[in-house]
């Protein structure tokens, strides 16, 4: 079995996926059909060539650990304290092609397009955005947030945290945070 020294860096991220498939791409889906029938093509020949690894007597194919340790670096378990300020701290990247949004304004310490329960909320239409990875963060604080059909996406502030979020001074930095990829993405500069 190759040794391989685990580093939360492009390379080593890209050294695992040429291992795994054979490329070095870092948008391949794990949820894909292909993805699933190439993984289990690759765990049949492991078996069939005695390529285990063990770990503290745990039995795995040589393709499992990679995926492992491509997995633990790619959720960032290795960056926790490196991301411990988020949004701050995440790399800036395009996650979606955001086509409106709404409140456009409030006004300072303020709820803002008050809900029934009294929360304060914020829409956004994203083209065709799913799943659930994904967060909204007012500055620094975060939003219930929850993403629906058609990539249209809510985010609900307690009273509390909605009249926090726009008490801080200057521009308000609205961020679509891409949880499994770790980056942002400004949705807005401001509502004031």
């Amino acid at each position: 079995m190759d040794e391989y020294k685990l580093e939360n860096n492009e390379a080593t991220k890209k050294a695992l996926l040429s291992k795994l498939f054979a490329t070095s791409e870092n948008d391949i889906d794990p949820l894909s059909p292909a993805f699933a029938d190439h993984f289990s093509s690759l765990i049949e020949t492991d078996i069939e060539k005695q390529r285990i690894c063990d770990i503290k007597g745990w039995q795995l194919t040589k393709s499992e650990c990679l995926l492992g340790a491509l997995a633990f670096i790619e959720f960032g378990v290795v960056e926790k304290i490196k991301y411990s300020r988020i949004p701050r701290d995440l790399p800036e990247r395009q996650i979606a092609k955001i086509e409106n949004w709404g409140p456009r304004k409030t006004s300072s310490s303020k709820s803002f397009n008050r809900q029934s329960n009294g929360n304060s909320a914020l829409w956004v239409k994203t083209s065709g955005l799913s799943g659930n990875t994904y967060d909204i963060y007012f500055g620094t604080i975060l939003s219930k947030t929850t993403v629906h059909k058609n990539g249209l996406l809510t985010a609900d502030l307690t009273p509390i945290g909605s009249v926090n979020a726009t008490k801080q001074p200057g521009d308000i930095g609205i961020f679509l945070v891409d949880t499994r990829r770790k980056t942002k993405q400004k949705i807005v500069a401001c509502l004031k």
